[in-house]
């Protein structure tokens, strides 16, 4: 366990890529050879990313670290945002009895807030969220979308009791919040709800919502294909045509990114309102891009002796990240360019499974899994990284702090 004070091994990887005029070194936010912690589903928002990490939440902003509940169990951990001021989740809520349930926190750089806990009866149950500045946007299990500001929760749909159709997936920027009901998609601009799209043959497939203060983004399978749609405001426009790998629609702006087939494999294309321009054009599958400003990321499997690598597009050229043999996943960004993923990167060469997953007999859990993240091109002088070797490790003090849980409604 690492106390307060201590100095976290920070591992420079040789992964640091100097081509095309830009440089991204990738830092190892996460190296404790005392505890094998699982570290997962990551999140920035410029200096900052949280993550799940063990049974707890953990925030790392600039060069302050800090443990949110995580002594007390909120673990399984399965939604999660950040801002530059506010960090939300939804996990366990704990009780004598083990996880009771969701439950759902806001930590605004002070405390940690319980907004909804199903422990309590006639609490509406969290079930995703996504944050904006200090608001949190959530769906829950009876159907509705609601805001959470300052701690100050309103209702923004009503659908009419627990047999009408359920509004889900909803995001959030600034004062616009859409989500979906079934087919359905809508905004809300902060004064009027208005709807965006609506196909009338109900063939269920919205997915990869996204707002920006420019237009309303969304995946759509019709039956056929799978469609990356965008909404300026006054029409909802198929920008891919078809062809669609999903999940994989991100926007920024007005400027969308996804993955499709070129006939042989999965590309990364990108739109903003003009002509499809293709990010990448090689011979293996392109996945998963995420749109950050005039930037984009993405993992890709160039070789057979690669688990997935990381690539980047500043707006002008395409590079390869990553160059170790470990498995990766949940690449995330944020909107200065900043990138972050997690992977396992201390298993022996050859399979990996017996190191990065346990097998209870009952569930395979992952495990010494670790973060990882990049800078936007321009947050290090080209060349400063480039000969960091494998084996050369940078030390950072870290200050931590441990935040106290809230009291709990109904708590016993």
């Amino acid at each position: 366990m690492i106390r307060p004070g201590t100095l976290l091994m920070i591992a420079l990887l040789s992964c640091a890529s100097v081509a095309n005029g830009f440089v991204l070194p990738v830092e190892r936010l996460t190296a404790d050879p005392d505890v094998d912690y699982t570290d997962k589903l990551p999140v920035v928002a410029g200096d900052r990313v949280a993550w799940f990490r063990g049974w707890g939440v953990t925030l790392q902003d600039g060069a302050d670290r800090t443990d949110l509940a995580y002594d007390q169990g909120h673990g399984y951990g399965w939604d999660l945002g950040l801002s530059d001021s506010i960090v939300a989740w939804i996990s366990c809520s704990y009780y004598d009895a083990g996880c009771f349930g969701p439950a759902l926190f806001v930590y605004d750089g002070v405390e940690i807030a319980l907004i909804a806990d199903s422990f309590v009866p006639g609490t509406p149950i969290p079930m995703s969220l996504d944050v904006d500045g200090d608001r949190v946007v959530w769906a829950a299990y009876d159907g509705e979308i609601r805001l959470t500001e300052n701690g100050v929760t309103t209702l923004i749909t009503d659908q009419a009791g627990a047999m009408a159709p359920a509004a889900k997936d909803p995001a959030i920027h600034g004062s616009r919040i859409v989500w979906h009901v079934g087919d359905q998609v809508f905004l809300y601009d902060g004064v009027e709800t208005v709807p965006v799209f609506d196909d009338p043959n109900r063939t269920s497939g919205v997915g990869d919502l996204d707002v920006s203060d420019d237009g309303v983004a969304w995946s759509y399978y019709d039956g056929v294909d799978t469609r990356a749609y965008y909404f300026d405001g006054v029409e909802a426009v198929d920008v891919s045509q078809g062809n669609v790998y999903a999940p994989g629609v991100s926007l920024s702006g007005h400027r969308l990114v996804w993955a499709a087939s070129d006939g042989a494999d999965y590309e990364i294309y990108s739109w903003s309102g003009g002509a499809v321009d293709p990010l990448s054009d090689n011979d293996f599958n392109d996945l998963g891009p995420v749109a950050m400003g005039e930037a984009t990321a993405w993992m890709a499997n160039p070789g057979p002796s690669t688990h997935g690598e990381v690539f980047y597009n500043d707006g002008v050229s395409s590079q390869r990240v990553t160059f170790s043999d470990y498995l990766k996943f949940s690449l995330t960004g944020g909107p200065g360019g900043r990138i972050a993923w997690v992977g396992c990167p201390d298993a022996p060469e050859g399979p990996q499974h017996d190191t990065c997953y346990e097998d209870t007999g009952h569930v395979v859990f992952a495990v010494n899994w670790d973060v990882f993240v990049a800078p936007e091109p321009d947050a290090a002088p080209l060349g400063v990284f480039a000969s960091i070797s494998l084996a050369g490790v940078g030390r950072r003090r870290w200050s931590r702090g441990s935040i106290t849980p809230p009291r709990r409604w109904g708590s016993r």
